[in-house]
């Protein structure tokens, strides 16, 4: 199965839940911004990490986002900022 990049960002009132959120996260991808992961799997692993945090949140005052981010897309990134991680990640802006 083809791995493919995912953004996801959520916003979760409770500490508790959002550390729980925050740490599937982590093991997946790299942390982009507080929250705000960038993820690479394939589409059962997406559905796994779909469902733990199904489980997790609560709807009514939670959300959680997620982008499907396609190869063309990754070639216009712009990043701005936190000049360590661009060196980690080779990603240089002229």
């Amino acid at each position: 199965m083809k791995r493919k990049k995912f953004l996801i960002t959520y916003d979760i009132t409770s500490d508790k839940k959002r550390k729980l959120i925050s740490d599937l996260l982590e093991k997946e991808g790299i942390r982009l911004q507080y929250s705000v992961f960038e993820c690479i799997m394939n589409t059962g692993k997406l559905n796994q990490i779909i469902k733990k945090i199904e489980r997790t949140i609560n709807t009514k005052t939670d959300s959680v986002l997620i982008y499907f981010l396609c190869e063309l897309c990754e070639g216009k990134k712009i990043m701005l900022g936190k000049q360590y991680f661009l060196k980690i990640r080779n990603i240089f802006i002229n």
